[in-house]
């Protein structure tokens, strides 16, 4: 029995061995995170009074015209709702069970609380409006205002009274609210920023009069209701007047400008707030405030029964005022700030209170200027409890990109060999001896902390042998989940995502499980830059990768300044730390990253305020002895959007000089530039070209500097013609009139192929069409292709298909080396993404197949392409309005990272060509522990018994 334990251990190594190598990639990493953009308005909702705590959700309007819920207790989205994308907004008006939302299509909608259901759904007009609102009246009946017409709803009864506004009622009308009245429902609309009431009986709902308060000349922006009052700013901005249900009367704000009024009670109390300064008057009383505070951040109740406003004073205290006591403040407590992401300011607070018996419990949350949400509560006199957050900025994403987490221990110690390269010999030697020494004590104590890990995770004593082989691959699972170092893996699965959002925000987002790693904000001071298609842009460039352990990883972005200023910003991409950070009194109009490293490891960028050299700046500053690292021409290629010109440079590395190589004039007239694509930055390819028939090779048209561009009618908005240029040359390649394309027109250049995805108004499908170029069955060496050669690609293939789906993102996967053919990926509208192989989508493919070509393997063409369900890659999963998708490589060729993002996010890895360089999932683990354990026993057992007859031998 004791000989067998003490082979136990060497048993359990060997096993725990088998189950450590296996490939990380059966781990498979998919996630999907929803968001419901930036705020507008958010309103505490309670629908089961019995037990609050079983249903309490947050009724949000954002930004983007999405209307959902929240939950109270963890942030998580309840239900949600995405409209039409405008620039138009959604307006609301809430009951207690029902939320009602009102659109410029004309079109009334009615939708459950507690679940999102919609139950009224009505197109009231078939024109698009300028002015539209929409009022809760009473419990039953809710009005609808589009531009001159006036629409009661009765929702029990789903019918509705159509009312005409008088023609003495100037145009341009903008509804404001309804006043209480016990014989009408006063319906407030402001025309030439005067005041009229459209009185409708409440008892002969036929019955319908006008008022007109001619001496309320106002800015309908200040307007508020609350009950039988409404108080306004006149248009002057120099005092505020006031209408009780008979006169107009005024009240003094001492020159003061207002910013805000809102009504804090449905029976004439009204809070008003402006520049250092917030007021609270009760109408019914006098025209003296009854409260002043000299901060202007307080805000009322965000509930539809009102009676409490707070306001945030000095070192984010919360003061909370009751308005039946308002000598005394109910409560004060300091708000606790989230600092821990470079907090952005606030840009405004919504909360809600809970009476029980004498214990009042507060509920805030508060948005901030980047759109990121803090939700707090305090119970009793307990102090403000930070409970969850949700960075809403993550739905304005301008760019992502991935980075591979830092090199291992062991990685650094072998760097570390050779980091000595004028050394002598002697000393290289002991560094070297050295370094393997302490490479060889690191590798034992990592084996030896994840064997201590792994036995400490097994109980001997109550597991059954069965349930320790079937336990194996989640110990092994938990075993790298927990107090794992941040170091990359052997095959660069596990990566950071570095994203920059249109709110002035960076994010680092671990790509295994969506978390937000760290957080910077830039403030309130932040304006996007534009690019060349006036798309706003926050771009983001990686100057030093982690690649290295001699020097510090650094990522740069740039971005515009109110006033007219430029901001750079220098970060560590993987601790989050702010590096540099400078602004410059000079608008930046252009910035481009040098492609090849300096002497430490750094790729610098060049900051254009301007074309002469006194407006051109590098950053970081670059040395004079870094300049003959350049000595290659580096070429720019510059486009007015405007006239159509295009313009090729050459830039000086050391004069700080463009020389103009070429200029391409085009006679836009009525035409602009739709799209405009390039390739990928260090886009590997290793396939020069296709084994036809014979033997023979058709090599492909492989140029580093092409782009494609897309002109557009602005009048019919359809795509007149797509040209792919040589940038360098200035030669156009390619140019193909088209018909009945129409805007946007999605394209993708990759290796030497083209391809395009719009609508076709003709066939009216969705189209893709794929341009390929090659360069003839002679092989040219790439790496010294003389460019300023008179050659093109000597044919092109020309191919189009319908797509069945319409198509909101269009990208292309990217692997380590280029090997893997690769797979367009799109994105569809109902939030989906499709991978579709560049065998489907290729230019060669005809009806009538030859011998040699189904040798070859082309696929016969028919029209449509056609996908299977395993083409799908989000399964299940869905990320709606998905704008772009990026797609980064991996250790493994066979392995293509994805990452999508636009309303919501999504993240996996697939594999476009199979895995042809990895295990199976269903490889049998549990086979190979069960053969090796098998061998290591029946070696033992055949040492033991061969000695036994051995030394039975010797004494024959």
């Amino acid at each position: 029995m004791n000989s067998n334990n003490k082979y136990l251990p060497f048993i359990l190594l060997i096993t725990f061995i088998v189950i450590s190598s296996a490939s990380d990639a059966a781990l498979k990493t998919e996630w999907t995170q929803k968001y419901i953009g930036c705020p507008n308005r958010m309103l505490f909702e309670t629908f089961n009074r019995k037990n609050e705590n079983l249903n309490d959700l947050i009724l949000v309007t954002s930004d983007n015209n999405t209307l959902s819920t929240l939950s109270m207790n963890y942030g998580t989205i309840n239900w949600r709702h995405l409209f039409e994308d405008s620039s138009n907004e959604l307006r609301i008006a809430s009951t207690n069970k029902a939320v009602f939302t009102i659109f410029p299509d004309g079109i009334v909608r009615g939708f459950k609380k507690s679940t999102g259901e919609m139950f009224y759904e009505e197109l009231l007009t078939s024109k698009t409006v300028e002015n539209y609102n929409i009022f809760i009246v009473d419990n039953y009946n809710v009005a609808a205002i589009f531009d001159n017409m006036v629409y009661l709803i009765n929702t029990k009864e789903k019918s509705h009274n159509t009312y005409n506004i008088p023609k003495d009622v100037k145009t341009g009308v903008v509804s404001i609210g309804v006043l209480n009245s016990e014989l009408s429902y006063q319906i407030v609309l402001s025309s030439a920023d005067t005041i009229s009431l459209i009185n409708i009986m409440k008892d002969d709902l036929e019955t319908q009069t006008t008022t007109n308060l001619d001496m309320m000349v106002v800015n309908h922006k200040t307007c508020a209701v609350s009950g039988k009052y409404l108080l306004c700013q006149t248009k002057d901005n120099t005092q505020l007047v006031y209408y009780d249900g008979k006169d107009v009367k005024s009240l003094g704000v001492d020159g003061k400008i207002v910013n805000k009024i809102s009504g804090v009670t449905n029976n004439g109390i009204f809070l008003i707030t402006g520049e250092g300064f917030s007021k609270v008057y009760d109408l019914n009383t006098n025209d003296s405030p009854v409260i002043e505070k000299s901060s202007s951040n307080c805000y009322v109740m965000s509930t539809t029964d009102k009676g409490y406003f707070g306001c945030l004073e000095e070192n984010n205290k919360f003061v909370l005022y009751n308005t039946n006591k308002l000598t005394k403040p109910v409560f004060s407590k300091t708000l606790g700030v989230n600092m821990k992401n470079n907090y952005s300011g606030i840009k405004d607070i919504f909360f809600t209170i809970r009476e029980v018996d004498d214990d009042i419990s507060v509920f805030v949350a508060m948005v901030a200027n980047d759109c990121q949400i803090d939700f707090y509560e305090t119970v009793g006199d307990e102090s403000f409890t930070h409970e969850w957050t949700r960075y809403e900025d993550l739905s304005y994403i301008s760019q992502s990109d991935f980075i591979d987490l830092p090199l291992s221990e062991m990685d650094m110690l072998f760097e570390k060999e050779f980091s000595n390269p004028d050394g002598s010999i002697i000393s290289n030697f002991t560094l070297r001896i050295t370094s393997q020494i302490e490479q060889s004590q690191t590798l034992v104590r990592k084996y030896l902390r994840y064997v201590s890990k792994f036995l400490g995770k097994i109980n001997f004593k109550t597991l059954s042998t069965a349930g320790y082989m079937s336990g194996l691959k989640n110990k092994k699972q938990d075993l790298f989940d927990d107090d794992q170092p941040l170091e990359r893996d052997y095959f660069k699965f596990k990566k950071y995502i570095i994203v920059t959002t249109l709110k002035g925000s960076i994010y680092a987002i671990n790509n295994e499980n969506g978390n937000v790693v760290w957080k910077i904000s830039i403030g309130s001071n932040f304006v996007p830059l534009t690019d060349i298609l006036n798309n706003l842009i926050f771009p983001f460039f990686i100057q030093r990768t982690t690649d290295s352990s001699m020097f510090c990883n650094q990522g740069v972005v740039t971005y515009s300044v109110i006033g007219g200023k430029t901001g750079i910003l220098a970060f560590n991409m993987i601790t989050g730390e702010i590096l540099d950070q400078k602004i410059i009194s000079r608008k930046l109009t252009r910035v481009e990253q040098i492609p090849k490293q300096n002497s430490e490891r750094m790729k610098n960028l060049i900051l254009f305020f301007g074309e002469q050299p006194n407006d051109i700046e590098y950053y970081p500053p670059l040395k004079e002895s870094d300049i003959p690292l350049y000595d290659k021409p580096f070429y720019l290629l510059w486009i007015s959007r405007e006239t159509g010109q295009l313009r090729g440079t050459r830039f000086d590395f050391k004069k700080k000089y463009l020389q103009t190589v070429w200029v391409f004039n085009r006679n836009m007239g009525d035409e602009y530039i739709g799209n405009i694509v390039g390739k990928q930055v260090n886009e590997k390819t290793q396939s020069l070209g296709y084994v036809i028939g014979h033997n023979n090779v058709l090599y492909k048209y492989l140029n580093p500097h092409m782009i494609a561009i897309a002109f557009a009618s602005k009048k019919t908005q359809h795509v007149t013609e797509v040209i792919i240029l040589d940038t360098i040359t200035g030669k156009t390649l390619y140019s193909s009139k088209l018909k009945g394309a129409q805007m946007p027109f999605k394209m993708v250049l990759c290796d030497n192929w083209l391809a395009m995805s719009f609508y076709n108004s003709k066939t009216r499908r969705q189209q893709m069409s794929v341009v390929e170029l090659f360069d003839g069955h002679e092989f040219k060496d790439v790496s010294s292709i003389n460019l300023w050669s008179k050659s093109y690609p000597t044919n092109f293939s020309v191919q189009s298909y319908l797509f069945p789906q319409g198509v909101t993102a269009f990208s292309v996967t990217k692997t380590d080396i280029g090997l893997t053919t690769r797979s367009l990926l799109v994105g569809m509208p109902f939030g989906s993404i499709a991978q579709i192989s560049k065998r489907q989508l290729d230019g060669r493919r005809v009806f009538d197949v030859t011998q040699e070509q189904r040798e070859e393997g082309l696929v016969q063409y028919i029209p449509e392409l056609i996908f299977t369900p395993d083409q799908y890659v989000t399964g299940n999963n869905t990320a709606l309005q998905i704008r772009e998708i990026s797609s980064h490589s991996a250790g493994l060729e066979s392995v293509s990272h994805i990452f999508a993002f636009g309303k919501d996010l999504y993240c996996t890895y697939i594999y476009p060509s199979g895995k042809f360089d990895m295990l199976h999932d269903d490889f049998n683990y549990h086979l190979i522990i069960a053969i090796l354990v098998s061998l290591v026993l029946g070696s033992i057992l055949t040492r033991y018994k061969a000695n036994y007859h051995s030394l039975k031998q010797s004494w024959m």
